[in-house]
């Protein structure tokens, strides 16, 4: 969900609670409410209507995401070492069938989740020397292609060899 918010360009009203100065123009705070209710839709179109019920009484999407993170996101060791499993544990679960397109969406949300646990404010030692691993491209890049060498093992030798590839490149 952080990732949609921040790529609305409406994370720090959802997750930070920024508002408007009190000097703000009228542009702005206008603008400002643009996005917020962006994001408040957002919110609604994603929560089930059981939740929905909890959250009504909310009227900003800080509040609301202020609620679901106290009620819902659990970060202990067991959450941690159950995110390394699903990122660690995707070439296990790659359906030949499906596209390779499918599989890299989910590494990266498998990828990302785990980034974020590594950097939370409960981060120990060993979180935060795995998020110096995971900072490294060439991981990043080498951690797909280790889950589909099983399924292409020409194509993933292949991109292997060359000493310059990136993740994005």
């Amino acid at each position: 969900m952080q990732m949609v918010f921040r790529a609305m360009g409406t994370q720090s009203i959802v997750i930070e609670d920024a508002q408007p100065s009190q000097y703000a123009l009228s542009s702005e705070k206008e603008a400002y409410t643009t996005m917020s209710q962006s994001a408040f839709l957002v919110l609604i179109q994603v929560l089930s209507k059981p939740i929905l019920k909890k959250v009504a009484k909310y009227q900003t999407p800080y509040e609301i995401w202020s609620y679901l993170k106290q009620t819902y996101h659990v970060d202990n060791a067991f959450s941690f070492i159950h995110q390394m499993h699903a990122l660690f544990g995707l070439s296990q679960t790659f359906p030949t069938t499906e596209p390779i397109s499918d599989f890299l969406d989910r590494f990266k949300t498998e990828w990302e989740r785990l980034y974020q646990l590594t950097g939370s404010s409960s981060s120990n030692s060993y979180r935060r020397t795995l998020r110096q691993f995971l900072d490294y491209d060439k991981a990043k890049r080498d951690f797909p292609l280790a889950s589909l060498i099983k399924h292409y093992p020409n194509p993933v030798d292949n991109l292997t060899t060359k000493e310059n590839l990136t993740y994005v490149g």
